[in-house]
C-alpha cells in the first residue's frame, strides 16, 4: 500500500536527521533528498499531508501520483513501487513461513490442516485481485495478465492515478504549461525514436520508462509555439 511507503520514508528520514526532529523537518529532509537525490520535485507541504493521510484509520489507500510513490520508494533503496512492493512480501512470506513452522511443531496435524486451507484462501484471494494495465497509443487501459508482455515490460501493475489521469497530449500555443498556482501541467519525453512527445500529468514516460520533465516556457517557445 501507498501508506506503508510513506510511513517507511518518515521512519527512514527521522533516523537521518540529528537532534530533535519534527514533521516538518522530517518532510523537508526527505523533499531535499528526492530532489538532490532523484532530481524530484515534492514539497515538503505536500508530504505531511500525504503522512497525515496515512496515518489514518480508514482502510483506504492514500490518493498520490506513481511518479511521487516511485521516488519515495526510491528514496527507501528500492528500483521503484512494484520493487519495494515484490520485496515486502518476499519478507512478509519468509516472517510467515517462520511462524508456520513453529506451529507445526507444536500442533501437527489440526495446525497442517487449518494452516493449509488459510493459506489457499489468501493466495486464490491476492490472484484475484491483482490487476494490470498497458499502453495504447494515448493511453493506459486495464488489461488481463499476459506474461509475455510481462517479462517484455510492457505489463504494469494496475495504478488507479495513472489510468485515470496520465494521457498523451497534443500541446499547441493554446496549451497552458501552469495552473493558477504556477504548478507545471504539461510534461514531455523523447519516445524510443526520440521524439518529444507531451503529457498531461507528471510520470514516466510509457515507452522508455524515463521521468517526464515539466515544460519551461523556454522549451513551449522553442518546441510547441516557435512563433
Amino acid at each position: 500500500m501507498y501508506k506503508d511507503v510513506v510511513i517507511k520514508s518518515f521512519e527512514k528520514a527521522e533516523k537521518e536527521i540529528h537532534g530533535k526532529t519534527t514533521t516538518n523537518n522530517i518532510s523537508e529532509h526527505i523533499s531535499n533528498s528526492l530532489l538532490d537525490d532523484f532530481q524530484h520535485q515534492l514539497s515538503g507541504r505536500r508530504l505531511r499531508t500525504f503522512y497525515k493521510d496515512s496515518l489514518s484509520d480508514t482502510e483506504n489507500d492514500i490518493s498520490i501520483y506513481s511518479s511521487h510513490i516511485n521516488a519515495l520508494a526510491n528514496y527507501l533503496g528500492y528500483k521503484d513501487y512494484e520493487d519495494f512492493l515484490r520485496s515486502n512480501i518476499s519478507h512478509n512470506e519468509g516472517k510467515e513461513k517462520n511462524k508456520l513452522t513453529n506451529l507445526l511443531k507444536d500442533n501437527k496435524i489440526g495446525l497442517i490442516i487449518g494452516t493449509t486451507v488459510l493459506l489457499l484462501v489468501y493466495f486464490l484471494n491476492t490472484f484475484n485481485k491483482q490487476r494490470w494495465m498497458t499502453w495504447q497509443k494515448t493511453e493506459y487501459v486495464e488489461v488481463d495478465f499476459d506474461a509475455r508482455k510481462y517479462s517484455k515490460g510492457i505489463l504494469k501493475l494496475y495504478d488507479s492515478n495513472i489510468i485515470d489521469n496520465l494521457r498523451k497530449i497534443e500541446a499547441d500555443c493554446e496549451t497552458k504549461i501552469f495552473d493558477e498556482n504556477k504548478e507545471a501541467v504539461l510534461w514531455y519525453g523523447k519516445n524510443k525514436v526520440g521524439e518529444y512527445e507531451f503529457f498531461n500529468d507528471v510520470g514516466k514516460h510509457p515507452e522508455t520508462g524515463k521521468t517526464l520533465k515539466a515544460v519551461t516556457p523556454y522549451m513551449f517557445k522553442k518546441y510547441i509555439c516557435p512563433d
